[in-house]
């Protein structure tokens, strides 16, 4: 394929992930993953889509801090510490071939697990499920840069309020993704091309979609966001099953 289209669509698939990641706290990895591990080798993807949410996930969770439930926060974000530590040891040491057949194998499972496991997240045990839930996704978001499924399925079932899961969500994600840069930073994943085409093309995209997200979301009541967000996940599942 000619570079010109590739970087069409790489523009194009930054803004949409970056309007959706304003809307619902999340989502850019899940949407942006399938794609650019497409065009560019998936270790590069990683890395610069870790440091678009660095980004993004620190300017919005300053935007709704008011919301945020630090209890939480707290709770999960021990978790995040220790598994983002062993995922990015992980990410280290696999081959990229490896890596894409993992992703996709990682996103099929997610669009399925909620109906395995339901009742195991209705549970009385919502201490260790929250620690787990980090866990989980620190191991998940330092291999793939994902670190949302594990704990996103943990916060819908123990807070209901749209604003506060979103702002609870990014306060985790900022200070996960600070660790995270650091640890690739520390591996040798982050080079000095790498930094310049995430100035280049990751950056604008990013500014514009989420300006443009702060517009769309004060006309989203809270039904709709839920099926933006289960939307949001399906596709993604969808597009590592037939790529």
């Amino acid at each position: 394929m000619d570079q010109l289209p590739i970087l069409f669509i790489t523009i194009i698939s930054i803004f949409i992930a970056f309007i959706l990641k304003g809307i619902s706290g999340f989502g850019t990895s899940l949407i942006l993953m399938p794609i650019l591990s497409q065009f560019m080798d998936i270790k590069a993807a990683i890395v610069l889509s870790a440091l678009a949410d660095l980004l993004s996930s620190f300017s919005l969770a300053l935007k709704f801090n008011k919301n945020i439930l630090w209890k939480k926060v707290r709770l999960i974000g021990l978790g995040l510490f220790i598994g983002t530590l062993i995922g990015v040891n992980i990410l280290n040491s696999l081959d990229s071939e490896i890596l894409k057949k993992l992703l996709g194998i990682f996103i099929i499972m997610y669009v399925l697990l909620p109906f395995l496991i339901s009742k195991l997240y209705s549970s009385k045990h919502k201490t260790a499920l929250g620690l787990f839930s980090g866990l989980a996704g620190g191991v998940c978001g330092g291999i793939f840069n994902t670190n949302g499924p594990p704990i996103i399925m943990y916060m819908s079932k123990v807070l209901k309020d749209k604003n506060t899961i979103r702002a609870t969500l990014l306060s985790l994600f900022s200070m996960d993704s600070i660790w995270r840069v650091a640890l690739y930073s520390y591996k040798g994943l982050i080079t000095t091309s790498l930094l310049l085409q995430f100035a280049a093309f990751f950056l604008p995209s990013m500014i514009f979609g989420l300006y443009l997200s702060i517009k769309i979301d004060t006309k989203i009541k809270s039904g709709a966001y839920t099926k933006i967000v289960k939307g949001l996940l399906f596709a993604s599942g969808v597009s590592m099953l037939i790529r």
